[in-house]
């Protein structure tokens, strides 16, 4: 796989984990916002550590050679910069919720 096609289903990827994510752990209108609020935290250390140049945890074959390459390079980098903070986001709001209810559960008996 390489140039496009591998732009295309790197982004289909992120994609589909925030969405089911997202759909997992939102089961009211505030769990939204808390997602919202988490991915707007958790923003500006994932860019700053993980994203920026995706290319560098990727193999060099994926993408396609000269300007081309690097525009699929900018465009997967951009995606990731707005789609990773959502998934890490979505995926603590799902943890923080299941452990909350199992410590209710834990609770009551």
């Amino acid at each position: 796989m390489s140039g496009w096609p591998a732009v295309i289903a790197i982004i289909a990827v992120e994609l589909a984990a925030a969405v089911f994510l997202i759909r997992v752990a939102a089961r009211r209108w505030w769990d939204y916002l808390v997602i919202a609020a988490l991915a707007v935290a958790f923003a500006p250390p994932i860019e700053t550590h993980l994203t920026g140049d995706i290319s560098r945890y990727l193999p060099a074959p994926i993408w396609s050679d000269g300007s081309d390459g690097k525009d699929q390079i900018v465009d997967v980098s951009a995606a990731s910069s707005l789609l990773l903070p959502l998934i890490a986001a979505a995926a603590l709001t799902y943890l923080l919720k299941l452990a909350w209810t199992r410590l209710a559960a834990t609770r009551q008996e």
